[in-house]
């Protein structure tokens, strides 16, 4: 059989499809592929496969059902089921599943454009290579092609026939291994010999007079007989005392204590008042009038499984047919087979090992997947992943994580116990920015500018505690900043050097600079504590000539110059520049003492200004 990856030469055929004229140089030159019809595969010319219409999820099997409203959608009938059972809408274009009525509509349609088409495209059968015919023939073919019957699997039985019949005659086949329904027997027999095999079993049951046991014990019931009689005629010294006590002793003993249950049951003819007990020895005893109604409910009469033919107690009949291996189940991964028994999808059962859908599971959530053997792991894993809710997702309240299904209860938490401590700016609380999604603060409602990013120390802490680099803490917070959307982007990178905590302020819009005439604005930042005390101003220090006027000053006049406005003097600030709609990372050292432990219950406030720098 070729590969269905690579082109080759189709073989002459002079079946009944293809005349001997056609069967020329050129026809054997021409390239083929392999298309899958019927859970069978077939030979067609690569030409002519370009046009039939495919599977869209396998895609090399002819699509002759439909899912959606779009018929170019349409899948395989192997396709159909799995899709149906593991998705939730097409795989294609993500519309919803029309309901079955509409399908039956649609695929009647889909049948009526494909008719002429499937007509006039001959296909070569790989089974027996010796027919060739219209694809509208390949049923007929396939019920007397002698290549395509597999035997059945059971050991005995001659039967063969097609794939798809196989499971079903293998659930019912006549040579399957049952076991024997007599209690205390056990033998594996084909099922066609079972009722030869109870018929002649040791275990079947029989009756002496008021003994009712198995043919066994009948049979050592004789030989005891037996051995009494010629015993009675031999000489001491020709007794096998080592038989006598490890076979015939033992026997004597079980079938005195069977005779004698059964006189004690036993009850006189005409006697109606004389008492009886069970003969199934459940110990209940009644009149022999009464008994008959006792039987419709002893626990230890012996019934017969609803499900194989094997007779218990009634009492151990509810938890026979809780594991009984005939019983009927549904396939556990979805594949919707009929007729199937526990021991076929039992591990290493007939069904089990020919089951298209394997079980992947979530590494997150521990959830167990389907994914049929022709769709790809990881389509299956992308679609899970939407909804999954064992995934980690970021909080911007407390710079961690909190799974998905537990994230809007988590973040409600993490705003309480942030907001629990209120923030403060030059004596005046802070109030949360209405415009802004995350932990956002401004002097007053209705103003944009300055503003206030509440960062969680416990969170930076963790981050540095990690060790390890992180793109954005805060990917979902964003803002709007003297009338720009911003969102900000805080990220962190272990090592020495200039790595450690840095920030870049993102505009999602540049039209409002674009509108002032420039490209860029500059702005003052500043890291500060929960109660306004400033720890550190950010960015590059501005360039000044009173530059080195500054530099021979004291400390003293330093200080001096921190309370003064800033506005009140030429002298050189830290600032930021936004330009074409993003700045430069901008280093935050202060939260390097976090590393230590120290300040790590602390919570900060990122100050971002434009009316307080000077272009």
């Amino acid at each position: 059989m070729e590969s269905s990856t690579g082109a080759t030469a189709a073989p002459v055929s002079t079946g009944p499809g293809l005349s001997p004229a056609a069967a020329g140089p050129s026809a054997a030159a021409q390239e083929t592929e392999e298309l899958r019809i019927g859970k069978r595969l077939w030979r067609v010319r690569t030409a002519d496969a370009r046009m039939l219409p495919k599977c869209s999820v396998c895609l090399y099997s002819l699509a002759q059902s439909t899912l959606c409203r779009q018929l170019q959608h349409a899948v395989c009938p192997e396709c159909r089921p799995r899709i149906l059972a593991s998705a939730q809408a097409c795989v294609q274009c993500r519309l919803p599943f029309e309901d079955e009525p509409a399908r039956d509509i649609q695929d009647r349609s889909l049948r009526q454009m494909q008719q002429p088409l499937l007509e006039s495209v001959m296909v070569d059968c790989m089974a027996c290579n010796s027919w060739s015919g219209p694809i509208t023939e390949v049923d007929r073919h396939r019920a007397v092609c002698s290549e395509a019957l597999s035997p059945c699997s059971w050991p005995g039985c001659e039967w063969t026939g097609l794939d798809d019949k196989l499971e079903a005659h293998a659930a019912q086949c006549g040579w399957q291994p049952v076991s024997c329904a007599l209690s205390g027997c056990g033998t594996r027999i084909p099922l066609c010999q079972k009722d030869d095999h109870e018929a002649v079993c040791d275990y079947r049951p029989a009756r002496l007079g008021a003994l009712v046991t198995d043919a066994r014990t009948l049979q050592q019931i004789d030989s005891l007989c037996q051995w009494r009689w010629k015993g009675a005629a031999l000489t001491r010294a020709e007794v096998d005392e080592t038989q006598l006590w490890e076979e015939v002793l033992p026997a004597m003993v079980r079938c005195l204590s069977l005779v004698a249950g059964s006189v004690r049951t036993a009850v006189p003819a005409g006697s109606r008042h004389s008492l009886a007990t069970c003969a199934w020895d459940c110990g209940f005893r009644t009149t022999m009038e009464r008994l008959e109604a006792h039987y419709a409910h002893c626990p230890r009469m012996p019934v017969k499984c609803s499900w194989c033919p094997q007779q218990l107690p009634r009492s151990e009949l509810h938890e026979h047919m809780a594991r009984c291996e005939d019983r009927q189940v549904s396939c556990p991964r979805g594949c919707r087979a009929a007729g199937l028994r526990a021991r076929d999808v039992a591990p290493g059962g007939l069904h089990a090992s020919r089951c298209r859908i394997q079980n992947l599971t979530c590494d997150s959530c521990q959830q167990s997947l389907l994914c049929p053997d022709d769709v790809r792991p990881e389509f299956v894993f992308e679609q899970h992943k939407s909804h999954c809710k064992g995934i980690p997702v970021g909080c911007d309240w407390c710079l961690g994580s909190h799974f998905r299904d537990r994230l809007g209860r988590a973040s409600a938490l993490c705003r309480t116990r942030l907001e629990s401590r209120l923030a403060q700016f030059r004596g005046q609380p802070l109030v949360l920015h209405s415009k802004a999604c995350g932990p956002v603060y401004v002097t007053r409602p209705g103003v944009d500018n300055p503003i206030f990013i509440r960062l969680s120390g416990e969170g930076l802490a963790h981050v540095i505690a990690c060790h390890e680099s992180v793109d954005n803490l805060t990917p979902r917070l964003d803002f709007v900043w003297n009338g720009m959307p911003c969102f900000l982007r805080l990220g962190y990178s272990p090592g020495g050097g200039r790595n450690g905590f840095s920030f870049q302020i993102m505009d999602r819009s540049r039209s409002l600079v674009e509108q002032r005439g420039n490209t860029k604005v500059w702005f003052a930042a500043s890291l500060r504590e929960d109660d306004g005390t400033l720890l550190e101003e950010l960015g590059s220090v501005k360039k000044t000539r009173w530059e080195e006027k500054w530099q021979e000053m004291g400390a003293a006049i330093k200080r001096q110059r921190a309370q003064l406005p800033v506005a009140s003097c030429d002298r050189p600030e830290p600032r930021i520049k936004l330009s074409h709609g993003y700045t430069e990372p901008t280093w935050i050292h202060s939260f390097n003492v976090l590393g230590s432990g120290d300040g790590a219950g602390r919570t900060f406030l990122l100050h971002l200004d434009t009316g307080s720098c000077r272009d």
